[in-house]
């Protein structure tokens, strides 16, 4: 599995948000909910792509985040769902050719096109990786988060 440098911990919306890196600039942000103790306590977590848009709004793009936590905190509070942790890894950034490794490669299974049209942006991008991605979270980042957060 994977081992992950922790760059900060900081208190977020009733818990700690931990950012920790991952490959070069691409972080994992792990939200614990207060009192969670990894060695008394397994959480349900709640796994989330894209993660520089899910805590907060000064790292997020368009610098509105999703508001993730909050949600997640009110629904438990509302005994919707249980108590659990979120885990959410950054896109790998914009394609800077001739790197691939971009969001687009790495979330879809086949090059998107341009979608007649649609999103003449996206016609050059590449695509394909999805299942070698979705691999390496399995095999290293469940595998980690496990370890570290319980």
């Amino acid at each position: 599995g994977a081992e992950l440098e922790e760059v900060s911990v900081e208190e977020h919306c009733g818990g700690q948000l931990h950012t920790l890196r991952w490959e070069g600039d691409r972080m994992v942000r792990a939200w614990m909910p207060d009192g969670h103790d990894p060695g008394k306590e397994t959480l349900p977590c709640l796994w989330m792509q894209d993660g520089q848009n899910v805590f907060r709004d000064e790292v997020a793009f368009g610098g509105v985040s999703w508001g993730a936590v909050g949600a997640v905190t009110r629904l438990v509070d509302a005994g919707c769902i249980p108590r659990m942790a979120v885990i959410a890894v950054d896109h790998a950034g914009v394609p800077r050719h001739p790197q691939p490794q971009s969001r687009p490669f790495d979330y879809l299974p086949a090059p998107p096109g341009n979608w007649d049209g649609m999103r003449n942006d996206m016609g050059g991008e590449m695509g394909g990786n999805v299942a070698a991605y979705s691999a390496r979270l399995l095999s290293e980042l469940l595998p980690w988060a496990e370890r570290r957060f319980g």
